[in-house]
């Protein structure tokens, strides 16, 4: 399991070998370590807990509540439930082993967010019709919501490696898990540079939201037709 932060400011190489060579020192797993990813701006953390999500919902919490940024450089933290290889089939099969442990108790409506980063194999239209199906499997009440959903299955495809997992209250509540906003939801304006880095961020990220919804509008179109076919074919 590993924790997955997005930063915007890149640590020192002196502060990276330091790290590094503690980490060799170390002999016993820790229960908080850097791994490297090979991705600008993202660090990981592996962690020895069986589900980083409660860990990092207690910390948003804490943030909320106390309207106080607990870190500098942090824009965003993201728990990861799950890893696979950034193939279709590997992520498909990991989503939906994923998916029924999940949604074994409770439907839920949902969102489909996905990210690809220095990966040319994997198409996220492909893969999000293909994931929506499986969600739907997983659980008959599940529903997609394309504005106001209960959770969201977040894709994050690095090189070779796919993380994957449901976040609850991820537009509404958590503000897509971005720390600095949470600290700031109370306050009129925030720091020179944090409004930079949010501008440039939710300009991307308000680009890419719209991609992906109408990718998604598109997949529940055909999804419908298809199934109003086979009704008037019956």
């Amino acid at each position: 399991y590993f924790f997955f932060f997005l930063i915007f400011f890149l640590p020192l190489q002196a502060d990276v070998l330091e790290l590094q060579k503690k980490n060799k020192d170390h002999k016993h797993p820790r229960r908080f370590q850097q791994v490297n990813c090979g991705a600008k701006n993202c660090v990981f953390i592996r962690t020895t807990l069986e589900d980083p999500l409660p860990l990092s919902v207690a910390i948003m919490d804490d943030i909320i509540e106390n309207q106080k940024r607990r870190t500098k450089r942090l824009l965003r933290m993201i728990p990861v439930q799950k890893t696979c290889k950034a193939f279709h089939e590997d992520i498909e099969k990991a989503v939906e082993k994923l998916a029924q442990s999940y949604f074994k108790k409770e439907s839920k409506t949902f969102y489909v967010v996905i990210k690809i980063r220095n990966n040319n194999s994997v198409t996220r239209e492909q893969l999000t019709t293909s994931l929506i199906k499986i969600i739907e499997n997983a659980n008959s009440k599940n529903t997609p919501d394309l504005k106001y959903p209960e959770v969201v299955l977040n894709v994050d495809v690095i090189k070779k490696i796919c993380c994957l997992s449901f976040l609850p209250e991820y537009f509404t509540k958590y503000a897509k898990y971005n720390l600095g906003i949470l600290a700031d939801k109370t306050k009129e304006s925030v720091t020179k540079d944090d409004e930079i880095c949010k501008g440039n961020l939710e300009e991307k990220e308000a680009n890419n939201s719209e991609v992906q919804k109408q990718e998604l509008r598109s997949t529940l179109n055909e999804s419908k037709n298809v199934n109003d076919t086979n009704a008037d074919a019956m």
